[in-house]
């Protein structure tokens, strides 16, 4: 076995979610490349206002963004 088949192998055994889940990285995919190279999972949220993100404000962002017809 090779090096590579073995580091997968190992990381197939730490990865054994019970779910998984589908994360959609912008319109088209516009951020799957930034995503997969910096191992992280960009917010495209145009509407979301930063100041509530920064004030830790949720449930008036929340709203607001569930008035915009983009809420969970």
């Amino acid at each position: 076995m090779s090096p590579i088949d073995d580091k997968a192998r190992h990381m197939q055994d730490q990865l054994n979610p019970p779910d998984v889940r589908y994360v959609k990285l912008g319109s088209g995919g516009k951020h799957v490349d930034y995503a997969l190279e910096n191992a992280v999972i960009p917010v495209d949220f145009d509407l979301a206002d930063h100041a509530l993100c920064l004030t830790g404000d949720w449930d008036l962002l929340m709203t607001t963004m569930t008035q915009a017809g983009r809420g969970i």
